[in-house]
């Protein structure tokens, strides 16, 4: 599987990188596949090609692309058509053009037909037919209104799409020479979501729709449908909120893969499959934990915030003497951290008055002074709370958590642990970076952020 990125820094400034996905990682294609436009690409089983279709905005050649300015900006927006045979690209330099190009243009390819079909915005739209040679126009009685997606059904031997939710989420079919609608039984259907993703799943014949954005914020619901009903789907995994992804059907593995999108974090680059009917993380950064939320409080030590916090959760008071076996209070403090530069770490505190327990509080500084951080835990949570030379389980995330090369949120993504996974965690003092906790791991595997190596009860 493929992936053109299209990342907008202006008219005529794209990136036109090539990427691969080997089933778990992305690769950086060599050069020679450096696209030369963008926008979407089908694969034409008949003559085993890649058909690009784009922007016509690009100079390339085996050592990259550049802006070609010999395009007037106008002109640059008209289509041109690619094709990938697998050694190099080749303009396919046509008779006829279906006019400008727009960004939500999709296609797919028919077997029965011998031609790629695309449906051109306009009033009214037309149906566009590439056989490999040229462009033809197909003039049809009826179109489907307000396009969102063009897929082949492989169980309808015919190319369907699919209309918006003003639209009413309408499959329709094309047999060559019109285009009519798939009776509907009515029922639930997506919200009016801005830019979802959609897809068909070609081992079930149903559409895969996934987020969406509905102008306050992003979704991740999953709908499915079989082009006459629509069915909310509630996935034990799901990818986060995004709207703007890729989706595309991987027939090796019989699933498809959704790349990317916008989420209110920014732009999205992790990879996800959907087959049988749930959701799998398959590479690249999840969205990083929430911040920790600022304190009021900004202690003149780590030991005062580490004291303020056991003090606050158990409402005992700390005494400088040693607390007896039947006392109520708290004694015998002991703080771990880096003594030279303290970043972050954690204070231990004899919490009597219950049997005799140990209570332990994590702190962070910033400007105003030491903070702690929730939760403090009483006592010790034996798999769910992580100090120095322990044992510790990945817990809280909804798939799994990020474990990254050095304790930052910029900093590369090693791997990513599901929930449950035992870890160790190693001597090093943990660090504040990024309005995050960090502890190192698994002998110097990585770094991973407090908020999965601590319980939240």
């Amino acid at each position: 599987m493929a992936s053109i990125g299209s990342q907008f820094r202006g008219p005529l400034d794209l990136d036109p990188t090539a990427w691969t996905l080997n089933g778990t990682e992305w690769v950086k294609a060599p050069a020679a596949m450096t696209v030369p436009v963008v926008g979407f690409m089908t694969y034409d089983s008949g003559r085993n090609r890649e058909v690009l279709v784009g922007r016509a905005s690009q100079n390339c050649t085996a050592s990259g692309c550049t802006p070609d300015k010999r395009y007037p900006r106008a002109s640059a927006l008209l289509i041109s058509t690619w094709e990938w045979d697998g050694r190099a690209w080749r303009e396919t330099k046509t008779a006829h053009s279906p006019g400008q190009w727009v960004d939500n243009r999709t296609g797919a390819y028919s077997p029965e037909l011998a031609a790629m079909v695309m449906i051109v915005d306009g009033n009214p739209g037309r149906t566009w037919l590439f056989d490999g040679t040229d462009w033809r126009a197909v003039e049809t009685a009826h179109q489907p209104p307000r396009l969102v997606k063009i897929e082949y059904d492989a169980t309808r031997h015919s190319i369907v799409a699919l209309s918006d939710y003003f639209a009413h989420y309408q499959t329709w079919q094309f047999d060559g020479h019109d285009w009519a609608p798939i009776a509907t039984t009515g029922g639930a259907t997506p919200g009016a979501w801005q830019s979802p993703v959609v897809a068909l799943d070609q081992q079930l014949d149903l559409w895969v729709f996934f987020g969406g954005n509905n102008t306050t914020y992003d979704l991740a619901e999953t709908w499915t449908s079989n082009g006459t009903t629509w069915t909310k789907q509630s996935p034990t995994t799901s990818p986060p909120a995004r709207s703007q992804s890729f989706m595309g059907w991987d027939p090796s593995q019989r699933r498809l893969v959704m790349f990317g999108g916008e989420t209110r974090n920014g732009s999205a680059g992790d990879t996800w499959a959907w087959g049988s009917g749930a959701w799998a993380h398959l590479a690249g950064p999840l969205p990083p934990p929430a911040a920790i939320p600022p304190r009021a409080i900004g202690y003149a030590s780590p030991l005062d915030a580490g004291l303020a916090a056991i003090e606050d959760k158990t409402g005992l008071v700390y005494s400088a003497d040693t607390c007896g076996p039947t006392g109520t209070c708290l004694g015998a403090p002991h703080v771990f951290g880096n003594p030279d530069a303290f970043t972050a770490g954690y204070v231990q505190l004899a919490y009597s008055g219950s049997g005799g327990t140990d209570c332990f509080a994590y702190f962070y500084p910033d400007s105003s002074g030491w903070h702690y951080s929730s939760p403090t835990v009483c006592p010790r949570q034996p798999g769910f709370n992580p100090v120095l030379g322990g044992q510790d389980h990945v817990s809280g995330s909804d798939t799994c958590a990020n474990v990254r090369l050095a304790p930052s949120l910029s900093s590369r993504v090693m791997t990513c642990l599901k929930n449950g996974t035992v870890v160790s965690i190693d001597m090093d003092f943990p660090r504040y970076v990024d309005y995050h906790i960090w502890w190192s791991i698994n002998g110097h595997q990585g770094w991973m952020a407090h908020d999965y190596l601590i319980s939240p009860s």
